[in-house]
């Protein structure tokens, strides 16, 4: 080979573009034709640049109803504790037709109410006995902690037909809401590799409605019609 055509690796990239460096530079050039596409188009973020906001389910009185049910089937003792008051100041009035066993129940420490002239669906019975809402969070976690399975087999019946919305000063302070019909399914692991399975018929139950600090709706007070013990 001839002299003039000697040199060492050094000198013969001074001049050349390596593998390592290509390999770079054509990185470099997807990134920067890739990253203004994202926020162009949206991929990492929506068109305003900023995350979208989940609205809560307790900003419409239906959300509210959407997360109960919701609460039950995924059995999220969390979702059901958020629909009621932070005050806790919830009660949970049994069916008429239960008030006598109620009476035998060791939390049995309310005295009963009248009923609420606000009220529309509620009917009219001599009382109205009670339970508080550190009482119902108890049953309730009792209930998804054992329960395999909560479903919904025929879904309540809930129409805004059915919403009576209680107006204070121009404002629309509580929304009483009337649930009908649908049929709620548990199923519990006995232990022993056999499993019981209750059905229950909703029947009627009616919710009244309030506001929170956070403008958001909550249930204060829950009415059970049904004929299955609550």
């Amino acid at each position: 080979m001839a002299p003039g055509n000697m040199g060492t690796a050094e000198e013969k990239n001074n001049g050349a573009v390596t593998s390592q460096q290509y390999r770079a530079l054509w990185c470099a050039a997807v990134l920067a034709a890739f990253i203004p596409l994202c926020f162009c188009c949206g991929i990492f973020f929506p068109p305003t640049g900023i995350p979208y906001k989940v609205t809560p389910l307790r900003s419409t009185p239906m959300g509210v109803i959407t997360q109960l049910i919701d609460s039950y089937e995924q059995q999220r003792i969390d979702r059901f504790e958020d629909l009621f008051p932070v005050s806790e100041t919830f009660q949970f009035y049994v069916s008429p037709q239960f008030t006598s066993v109620y009476l035998t129940e060791p939390y049995q420490v309310n005295p009963p109410e009248t009923a609420d002239p606000r009220l529309h669906f509620i009917g009219s019975y001599p009382s109205y006995y009670y339970w508080t809402q550190a009482i119902e969070i108890q049953h309730h976690k009792r209930l998804f902690e054992k329960a395999v399975s909560i479903q919904f087999t025929v879904k309540p019946y809930v129409d805004s037909s059915n919403f009576h919305y209680i107006v204070n000063n121009g404002e629309t302070t509580n929304v009483e809401i009337l649930m009908t019909d649908g049929i709620i399914d548990f199923i519990f692991d006995n232990g022993d590799g056999s499993y019981d399975d209750y059905s229950v018929w909703i029947e009627k139950q009616v919710f009244l409605l309030e506001r929170d600090a956070d403008n958001l709706w909550v249930i204060r007070k829950w009415y059970d019609f049904g004929n299955h013990p609550s």
